[in-house]
């Protein structure tokens, strides 16, 4: 479970705790993906519980749905998993990868690389499923339909930095990057400069999320989740349903153009 250490997921939760402390609710942080689905069913057999959320998305275990269910206790998610008992917090995760891609588009890249979240690729296991990544895939390469599409290992620094490299390794061309979180568009950063290239002189990087980075030099152009005003919403929804009133809520973005991108060097297209 690397939720604490992803600033996104840290700022959802804090949200969450913030609105549910103030009604007195606890909260019990369990992970929902990967091996042990019959484990974690045992487990939350055995928790009192007044509501279930997934706050960060992704597979749920038919298992686990099934077992919640017989409890009759509100389901809140941020579109996953789908089912119409599960109330949701949606965001167009399509139409916000769509909308980076648009703004490198817009500045004149042709040649783009997307760095996509683990759970995405091809041969994902469907325990370890991303569905907002396959979401965020097919947004950008509506626009991109030819851009090169490497899978991270982990949605880090690290693990964009590491994707990164592979580009560089690839024989086709690039001028930006478009990463799924923001943690792999500073490893792509740094990767770029590792190769004694700049950004955005010579290579444009995008990312999603909108996390705090105030020891990057310059801004990040990224989609802003709003990471605590979700999570607030997300636990409004769970005292609103407790409190007999059930309805789905949709979550805006906002596209932030900072200074990771700009046009393409003059002689990319030479």
């Amino acid at each position: 479970m690397n939720s604490f250490s992803d600033p996104f997921a840290v700022s959802i939760l804090d949200g969450l705790a913030q609105h549910l402390g103030q009604n007195s609710a606890g909260i019990l942080l369990m992970p929902a993906q990967g091996a042990g689905q019959d484990e974690l069913v045992r487990r939350t057999a055995g928790i009192p519980l007044d509501a279930v959320v997934f706050p960060l998305g992704g597979y749920v275990s038919s298992a686990l749905l099934e077992h919640l269910r017989h409890r009759r206790i509100p389901l809140v998610g941020t579109g996953y998993p789908e089912a119409d008992d599960v109330l949701h917090l949606h965001m167009d995760e399509r139409g916000a990868a769509r909308a980076i891609a648009q703004h490198l588009y817009d500045l004149g890249h042709r040649d783009v690389a997307l760095l996509q979240l683990p759970g995405a690729g091809p041969n994902a296991q469907r325990d370890v499923m991303n569905p907002e990544a396959l979401d965020r895939t097919a947004g950008f390469l509506e626009v991109f339909p030819e851009a090169v599409v490497i899978t991270a290992g982990e949605s880090s620094i690290e693990g964009g930095y590491e994707a990164s490299e592979r580009l560089f390794s690839d024989i086709h061309p690039f001028t930006a990057i478009a990463a799924q979180s923001d943690l792999m568009a500073v490893g792509a950063i740094r990767s770029i400069g590792a190769h004694g290239l700049s950004t955005p002189a010579d290579i444009s990087v995008a990312g999603f999320d909108g996390i705090d980075l105030p020891w990057l030099v310059g801004t990040l152009t990224t989609i802003d989740q709003r990471g605590q005003e979700k999570g607030r919403t997300i636990a409004d929804m769970v005292t609103s349903a407790l409190a007999g009133t059930r309805e789905n809520r949709e979550h805006s973005f906002t596209l932030v153009q900072g200074t990771s991108t700009d046009a393409p060097p003059q002689h990319a297209h030479a």
